[in-house]
């Protein structure tokens, strides 16, 4: 129990990025493991313990070796600790990253209740992971550089800073967080505008005035036509006051009444087009 305090106050007294080497893990993981064959209970204990307390401050990222070795001794663990739902994320793991799919028998033998949580099929399938949108080497996961989280297995997880120390290492099982890490920045994209969504005010502003030309044009066009037909409109009124001999009475009323028709329409087209400049404006300034 010496050693164990020992690595404790290491642990709290000192810098945490001097803890450990992934060597150093590796060598007191094949101390536990060994410490199982042998049916050593507290030995194997010890040695865990010193596992968790070395793993936060472990100094560099881990080799997918001595990830590894951790999945298969944490299996091994937890299902002596009679938690099967862990046992079998971490045994699950190490079955991921063995080279052939292949538990040693030394630790696991043939017919242990831990091979029956292993999958039969489906070794070097790609498996199920979540996107975490991490820059990109700066999270680590079983000892790769990796932006996915395996989602239904145990895992190691790393976080390295700029020059790629460890910042931290934990070790997750699916239904624990992850750990804070740098994200990649997102690219600004233009906006958008959805059914139902208020524009951005620039768009606004864009739209009023590419509506604001046709009414424009639409009011011109209507003082246009309101200035020909009150010319119209005075040529008829100087018609029927220029009296020509041996007109009717039935042509002088014609006459005055195309005058007052042409008046009246150029001074209602005229109101017209005056309502739609003003319409124009008020598109522009609203």
């Amino acid at each position: 129990m010496v050693h164990l305090l020992v690595i404790a106050g290491l642990f709290i007294g000192s810098d945490a990025h001097a803890c450990a080497t992934s060597e150093e893990l590796s060598d007191i993981l094949q101390t536990a493991g060994q410490a199982y064959i042998d049916f050593d209970g507290d030995g194997f204990k010890d040695a865990m313990m010193e596992t968790s307390l070395m793993l936060p401050c472990v100094s560099e990222p881990l080799t997918p070796a001595t990830a590894l070795q951790l999945h298969r001794l944490r299996g091994v663990q937890k299902f002596g600790a009679r938690d099967s739902e862990q046992a079998a994320e971490a045994v699950i793991a190490a079955w991921r990253l063995e080279p052939q799919g292949l538990l040693p028998e030394t630790l696991i033998p043939p017919g242990h209740a831990l091979r029956e949580m292993i999958p039969s099929s489906g070794h070097g399938v790609p498996e199920a992971t979540k996107a975490l949108g991490a820059l990109e080497g700066r999270v680590w996961f079983d000892g790769a550089a990796s932006d996915h989280r395996p989602t239904t297995r145990a895992t190691v997880a790393q976080v390295v800073d700029e020059s790629g120390a460890v910042v931290t290492t934990k070790y997750l099982f699916s239904s624990d967080p992850m750990m804070p890490y740098p994200l990649a920045p997102v690219a600004e994209e233009a906006p958008v505008a959805h059914a139902g969504a208020p524009l951005p005010e620039d768009a606004v502003v864009a739209e009023r005035r590419s509506a604001k030309v046709p009414v424009l044009a639409a009011a011109g066009g209507g003082i246009v036509v309101s200035g020909v037909l009150y010319g119209a409109a005075l040529g008829a009124k100087n018609k029927f006051e220029t009296r020509v001999p041996g007109e009717s009475a039935d042509e002088i009323r014609a006459q005055a009444a195309s005058a007052n028709g042409l008046t009246a329409g150029s001074m209602a087209v005229g109101i017209a087009a005056l309502g739609t400049g003003a319409t124009a404006l008020l598109i522009m300034d609203w």
